[in-house]
């Protein structure tokens, strides 16, 4: 059998029309189109006039979204795929955001971001995609960006404070005599310099450490129980230890999800420092009301939902809710 002629070296006699090569079908023209039909103008009310053109909102969502449902939301993933990706470079209209822009874009736009999601939902049930005839509640447990190893307990807390400190003193007096020395020098009215980066980070550093030792005590204040002491990551004091899967506990967030069943649309979505999901039901039952304005018919949820005190607030709402028991109930 003959094989069909191999050549790299191929070109076209004329640039190829991107959206030719994206099938009619392809979930890229389905965020290409929702995100065209939402209100943004909270995102490009903040245009400025001077300076260099921003990249543009639309763009930006699009290319964000659809990297959220292939589930590769890593902002240098996503400027590599502009540069690369025939679907990413006809969303992006080929411009090429470095990763920097893309992961400031989704910061800085976080709240407003999160009011779209309301947005791209209700477009979704208007569709008929979303019904709330039934939803499926659950947690997954999803590490922390700081290590494990940083986590340390109040009292190594307020150790790593008296080195910060004590580096801070020595900052300072070393300002001191640099101040003093070129006072002599240049003369006692020259202006002076922006704080030096070394001082910078020791204080920002004692800041988060301070903010750490506050947030150790307040758990232990909550807690009754007396267990085991508390760690905390400076760098990221909402992260707590979790147990994941596999048995391996490690400094997490609990991540909720809202799934609705025609289409398994999320219908809402949260993130908690809790690491279980008892207290979790009314609240996401919550948001899936926020969200769509209208409260689901049933729920489900996985038994680590199942509690004394959250059947009995069940029992009051006008949600059937369906939770599995412990085997051992």
């Amino acid at each position: 059998m003959p094989y069909l002629d191999y050549n790299q070296s191929n070109g076209y006699l004329l640039p190829p029309y991107l959206e030719e090569l994206i099938s009619a079908d392809h979930v890229a023209r389905v965020v290409n189109k929702v995100v065209d039909l939402l209100d943004i103008r909270e995102l490009t009310s903040q245009e400025k006039i001077e300076g260099r053109p921003a990249y543009h909102p639309r763009m930006m969502l699009k290319i964000l979204i659809y990297a959220y449902s292939q589930k590769t939301p890593s902002s240098r993933f996503i400027a590599r795929r502009c540069a690369e990706d025939v679907v990413f470079m006809w969303l992006s209209g080929t411009q090429k955001p470095d990763f920097r822009t893309i992961s400031d874009f989704r910061k800085n736009n976080i709240k407003v971001l999160k009011k779209l999601f309301k947005q791209v939902v209700q477009i979704c049930q208007k569709l008929g995609m979303v019904s709330l005839g039934l939803v499926a509640i659950d947690g997954t447990k999803v590490k922390a960006a700081t290590s494990d190893y940083g986590a340390k307990t109040k009292e190594a807390l307020k150790e790593a404070l008296k080195a910060v400190e004590a580096d801070i003193q020595k900052y300072l007096a070393e300002g001191l005599a640099i101040d003093k020395a070129e006072d002599t020098l240049y003369g006692a009215s020259r202006g002076g310099q922006e704080l030096p980066k070394e001082v910078k980070q020791v204080l920002e550093k004692r800041e988060a450490i301070v903010a750490a030792i506050k947030e150790i005590q307040e758990i232990k204040d909550s807690d009754k129980t007396g267990k085991k002491e508390p760690k905390l990551n400076p760098l990221e004091k909402e992260a707590r230890f979790m147990k994941h899967s596999g048995g391996r506990i490690r400094l997490s967030y609990n991540c909720q999800a809202a799934v609705d069943e025609k289409e398994g649309v999320i219908v809402a979505a949260d993130i908690t420092s809790e690491a279980n999901d008892k207290r979790q039901l009314l609240p996401m039952l919550e948001k899936v009301e926020e969200t769509v304005e209208k409260k689901p018919k049933k729920a489900v949820m996985d038994a680590g939902y199942h509690s004394k005190e959250n059947l009995e607030k069940a029992e009051k709402l006008e949600t059937d809710c369906y939770v599995t028991s412990r085997k051992w109930e």
